[in-house]
Formats: structure tokens, C-alpha cells, sequence
């Protein structure tokens, strides 16, 4: 089973691998509005305990990240947007002379102030349990957009 926000319902997705093939085939078994905190009642008769229960879990794993400063939500998703620009670097057959300087500027300045906040490093958190990576990565993108728009 997994779960996938989009903008604004939650799909439960019954994954069913084809083993012959390795395809990944899925069918949505319930939808519900994004904004909903707990699992609704309709969706939790379509589903098994198990998948309830992930379900749960996965719903608390949003809420953390939207609980979140969007500070933390940006710093948290700021390497995977670095690894992002390396890629479109390599990919695009120019660079706008402003974005450049302003990106030579904002690694150079990111940089100095990372040396400067090493007491502030504490040991790693947990992975983002149930939600994925991805989708933990679409939670905090959405609240680091509120704050930016």
C-alpha cells in the first residue's frame, strides 16, 4: 500500500507487483480530502488493519512536517534541491549570466555560514517514517512555498 498526497485529496494505492514482469502495477482502493488529519471512516472499511495502522502513521508524519518551522523544511530539503541544480546544470546548454553570479554568491555565502553554525550541528533525526522520502519532501516544499509566495 502507499499513500500519495496530491493537491487536494490522499490516494491509497493497493500495490500489486507482477513478478514475472517486474511492473509495478497499482489501483487507487480509497481517496480522501488532503486536509484531513485522521482516516476517514469509508476509507478504513476499504482497507486492512494493517494498512490502517501505516495509514496512521503516515498522517502523523505529514502533521510533523507541517508542524514544522519552514526553516527546518528548507534546510531540510535544500540538499536534495542542490543535487537538483547540479542535474540541470549539466542538462541546460546555458546559464543566465544573473542567475549564475547569484548562485556563485549563494554557495559561497551558504558555505561561510555553515562553517560558522558547526555548534548548531546536532546528531541526525529519524527518517521520515511511513510518508517516504518523496512525499515528506512535497509536505515541506508546500510549506516552504507559503512562506516564499
Amino acid at each position: 500500500m502507499k499513500f500519495v498526497a496530491d493537491s487536494a485529496s490522499i490516494l491509497c494505492v493497493r500495490k500489486a507487483t507482477v513478478v514475472d514482469t517486474y511492473d509495478d502495477n497499482g489501483s487507487i482502493v480509497a481517496r480522501f480530502d488532503a486536509r484531513l488529519k485522521e482516516v476517514p471512516p469509508h476509507v478504513e472499511s476499504q482497507l486492512t488493519t494493517g494498512e490502517v495502522i501505516r495509514l496512521r502513521k503516515w498522517l502523523l508524519d505529514r502533521e510533523k512536517i507541517k508542524q514544522d518551522p519552514s526553516e527546518k523544511n528548507l534546510l531540510e530539503l535544500l540538499p536534495e534541491l542542490i543535487l537538483e541544480g547540479i542535474v540541470a546544470i549539466d542538462e541546460l546548454s546555458n546559464i543566465n549570466q544573473d542567475t549564475f553570479d547569484k548562485l556563485l554568491l549563494g554557495v559561497g555565502d551558504l558555505h561561510n555560514k555553515l562553517l560558522k553554525s558547526k555548534y548548531k550541528v546536532s546528531k541526525p533525526t529519524t527518517k521520515p517514517g511511513e510518508i517516504g522520502r518523496e512525499e515528506a519532501n512535497k509536505e515541506r516544499l508546500e510549506q516552504v512555498k507559503k512562506n516564499i509566495i
